[in-house]
């Protein structure tokens, strides 16, 4: 017989995280044959219609308004009898010990996935493996900490692990678990979470976090408890923010300023009014950027983006390559490419393009930036200017 076989898992940070949420990593995995595939999928569609129930179907936290969803959704599996099978292994993180695993938490899943299958796999059938493999989407890259970030962690304790900061415990998402008495060192009892909230973890994971002195009490040991969460456990980067503010990005007038540095000209009204600012452009190609990727600016302006691309290159190493198109009323056509294996050696770098603001003066004007940006930049490497007309 031809099979098929889904598969999913919940936790997987057990493997990987040194605090982990939960204690158990879950791998589970339903069963039904090939031809059965159809007729199941149609079914649970006609009971998702009737009911509205559409999205992931959640099994951790049930609305009472999808009860009698759920409960036709069970009374459908176990119709098919053994026709529709699950099965499921459970990883407890209090016995496991990833030295079986050289230290690898990835490679220890593959090898609870292969433990899972593998003794209900018999030679005489086919299986079809499907697992929950997540697309390759784009995500943030973390911005480097700041001084100011690692300042906020103190060791009042004398931790030997060394500094940390609290968390709070509670929090508003539902969990069964989270609702229990604490007693604090003092004496005081906390009857449980505030209102309307529910501790993180378990009482068994508050427990073991407490003999592990991963618990703050305040200074009395009566205060509402809080997590330690260790400086040298967090991420070498910080999530970035929705929020850029200006002390952290710049301004129009700081950019306005970097190209008055670059280029002169006769009035100010010649000058390019709204660029922006070199460091905007460079906590872009921080987030969105790998050390070695090319970066393409099809509205050049004033060239912060090749400048940030400089810039940031002589902070981290990299070797990012750009560049920049800008069409002028002239019809000019103006690209700029940095070769392969160039290294900057000054972190003092200028705009290579400036954006024509009177017809009669583009050329002038942009042999002025190049011509001062590569006074700076000469002993750096060698640079490439393509002049395309588009007459």
């Amino acid at each position: 017989m031809k099979f098929e076989v889904y598969c999913d898992e919940a936790n997987p940070d057990v493997l990987t995280s040194a605090n982990p949420r939960a204690r158990h990593l879950m791998i589970g995995s339903l069963w039904l044959s090939e031809e059965l595939r159809n007729e199941i999928k149609s079914r649970v569609g006609a009971l998702r219609e009737r009911h509205a129930a559409w999205g992931e179907i959640k099994w951790s936290k049930v609305s009472p308004n999808r009860r009698d969803f759920y409960v036709e959704l069970i009374d459908l599996f176990f119709a098919y009898g053994d026709n529709l099978r699950f099965r499921c292994i459970a990883v407890d993180r209090a016995q496991l010990n990833l030295a079986l695993h050289d230290n690898d938490g990835e490679l220890g899943f593959y090898k609870f996935c292969y433990q899972l299958l593998h003794h209900w796999i018999l030679d005489f059938n086919a299986h079809r493996i499907f697992c929950d493999a997540k697309a390759d989407t784009w995500k943030p890259n973390l911005l480097p900490r700041t001084e100011k970030q690692n300042a906020a962690y103190k060791n009042p304790d004398k931790d030997p692990r060394g500094v940390w900061k609290t968390s709070d415990l509670s929090a508003r998402n539902y969990y069964s678990a989270g609702t229990y008495p604490i007693t604090c060192p003092s004496g005081r009892i906390i009857d449980g979470p505030p209102k309307g909230m529910y501790w993180r973890v378990s009482r068994d994971k508050f427990d073991e976090l407490d003999r592990d002195n991963r618990i703050w009490w305040g200074k009395d040991g009566g205060g509402i408890p809080q997590i330690k969460r260790f400086l040298h456990e967090v991420k070498e980067g910080s999530v970035p923010q929705t929020m850029w503010f200006y002390q952290e990005v710049g301004h129009t007038q700081e950019g306005k300023k970097e190209l008055l540095e670059l280029a002169d000209f006769d009035t100010s009204d010649d000058v390019f009014i709204t660029p922006k600012p070199t460091r905007l452009i460079q906590r872009i190609l921080q987030i969105a950027t790998d050390k070695d990727s090319i970066v393409l600016d099809s509205f050049a302006g004033s060239g912060t983006t090749g400048h940030a691309v400089l810039k940031q290159n002589a902070e981290d190493g990299g070797t990012r390559r750009f560049i920049q198109v800008e069409m002028d009323p002239a019809k000019w056509l103006t690209e700029l490419l940095r070769r392969d294996g160039f290294t900057l050696a000054r972190a003092n770098l200028q705009k290579f393009l400036i954006r024509n603001l009177l017809e009669a003066r583009i050329r002038d004007l942009r042999k002025q930036a190049v011509r001062k940006a590569f006074q700076q930049t000469l002993f750096g490497g060698i640079w490439t200017t393509f002049w395309l007309s588009a007459e």
